[in-house]
């Protein structure tokens, strides 16, 4: 082999992709996101998502937050628009005469759109995407993009076999607190608060849990967060919170923690409504 065919030859880069819903971000996509770094090393692995709520009820900084806490790395979860076409990724792509695009799926997608080795009816050519078979057989993204399938995995909450994001939006609500301490401590370890903060947010708690609920006694005046903003700490004066009612404790504690984890808008405005609410 020629030098410069030899020089292009060690050029040439794999550039994986998952792209999902993740409405929530969970072990199962953890483990698939774990089987493509394995497969294809953690450099080329990437995790895509749109920032569409239109049908779904997590917006992309809460996906990626979530992600982070489960173990991608920030950088790794990316934002596009259209997750199956290869025009999202030109970014990351580089050249793509020389780097394979392969899209990460969970073997219980293999019947779902879209699907490899199709024959276009306009021309009776293969479509643009093929299965992958081994890294010896890849194609370049200006030819075609691959898709591989990873293995899917059930993961057990409350006595609960789940293997899906819908499944756990169901159960969620439904889940004993002892219960969501549990699953969030398995999703996102060491950051299970926040984590249930978030998703009781995004999919709901048992009544009398939701912020909007809890009743403000009297007692000694909190101090005033670090973190809230101009408007915040204004409301903050006027209304007066105490720290007799324990629960609002808890809450104002995990708004905090929501502003550590740089969710500082979601804190304040979680606050704003509160303060607003409680009368004079």
């Amino acid at each position: 082999m020629r030098y410069w065919e030899l020089k292009e030859a060690e050029q040439k880069k794999i550039v994986a992709v998952m792209p999902g819903g993740f409405h929530p971000f969970h072990p199962g996509h953890k483990s698939l996101y774990d089987w493509a770094v394995k497969t294809f090393g953690q450099d080329s692995v990437y995790v895509a998502a749109t920032d569409d709520t239109k049908s779904r009820p997590f917006p992309f900084n809460i996906k990626q937050k979530l992600a982070s806490m489960a173990g991608v790395p920030n950088d790794k979860f990316i934002q596009v628009k259209s997750p199956f076409n290869a025009l999202s990724y030109q970014s990351i792509l580089g050249n793509p005469n020389n780097t394979s695009l392969i899209f990460i799926r969970s073997e219980k997608d293999k019947g779902s759109h879209p699907l490899p080795d199709q024959i276009r009816k306009s021309d009776g050519m293969m479509g643009y995407l093929v299965s992958y078979k081994d890294k010896d057989q890849l194609e370049t993204a200006d030819t075609h993009a691959h898709i591989a399938y990873g293995p899917t995995i059930n993961f057990d909450f409350a006595g609960m076999s789940i293997k899906s994001a819908s499944e756990l939006r169901n159960t969620w609500p439904t889940m004993s607190e002892e219960d969501k301490q549990k699953a969030a401590e398995l999703m996102y370890p060491g950051n299970a608060d926040i984590a249930i903060s978030l998703l009781n947010q995004a999919i709901g708690g048992p009544m009398g849990e939701s912020l909007n609920e809890f009743f403000w006694g009297d007692g000694d005046p909190l101090p005033e967060p670090s973190w809230i903003d101009d408007l915040n700490k204004a409301l903050w004066q006027q209304k007066a919170p105490t720290t007799k009612d324990k629960r609002l404790v808890t809450q104002l504690r995990r708004m905090e923690q929501m502003a550590q984890n740089d969710l500082v808008d979601m804190a304040n405005q979680n606050l704003k409504t509160e303060l607003e609410m409680l009368e004079d």
